[in-house]
């Protein structure tokens, strides 16, 4: 695809809503719900995720989650919570990274325009923040549901993903550092 085809596929998804192939095609095989793991939405081998959805969670009482391709958020109570937006979000899984009994928002991400590039974002809404594993113009990550687990694959940078090389391949997982931050990692 060159970069006029590009520029102009997402000038019609922006201006008049046509659907969009992702610019960065996974690799993945289809993916099936885990004990743990709940996928909301997985629009990353089926084109640009369009609508809005929402999902409510037993774990987070009063609470409906929202995405419309764009933003993810939150309402309870009336007031509505940004918790993270992409270029589209790809996909919503809902997984316990940490073991608190409630689970995360977890989701591959695309952002940019010319430069697009994949990267993973959770939001641990139980505790309020929000982590990625993210490394502009030097890696890309994927998500993918395997074996009832969520794994991230990580995968040199390149303008348009090209079956490539995996450096690094894994269960995705919220832990503590030796000064004791939590941060995301593949384990």
């Amino acid at each position: 695809m060159t970069l006029k085809n590009i520029i102009l596929a997402v000038f019609a998804v922006l201006v008049i809503g046509t659907s969009l192939v992702p610019l960065a095609k996974p690799f993945f095989a289809p993916f099936a719900e885990g004990a743990d793991t709940e996928v909301w939405f997985d629009f990353s081998q089926e084109g640009y995720p369009r609508g809005e959805r929402e999902m409510a969670l037993p774990e987070y009482p009063d609470t409906v989650f929202h995405c419309d391709g764009l933003n993810l958020w939150a309402e309870k109570a009336g007031e509505e919570i940004s918790l993270y937006g992409g270029m589209p979000i790809w996909s919503v899984y809902f997984c316990d990274l940490n073991g608190d009994g409630k689970r995360e928002l977890c989701s591959q991400v695309s952002c940019g325009s010319g430069i697009i590039d994949e990267h993973i974002e959770v939001c641990d809404y139980a505790a309020g923040k929000g982590y990625s594993l993210w490394e502009r113009g030097e890696y890309d990550y994927f998500l993918k549901l395997e074996d009832g687990e969520l794994m991230a694959w990580k995968s040199p940078y390149t303008l348009y993903y090209i079956d490539g090389q995996i450096t690094a391949e894994g269960k995705l997982a919220l832990t503590e550092d030796e000064s004791g931050q939590v941060q995301l990692v593949i384990k």
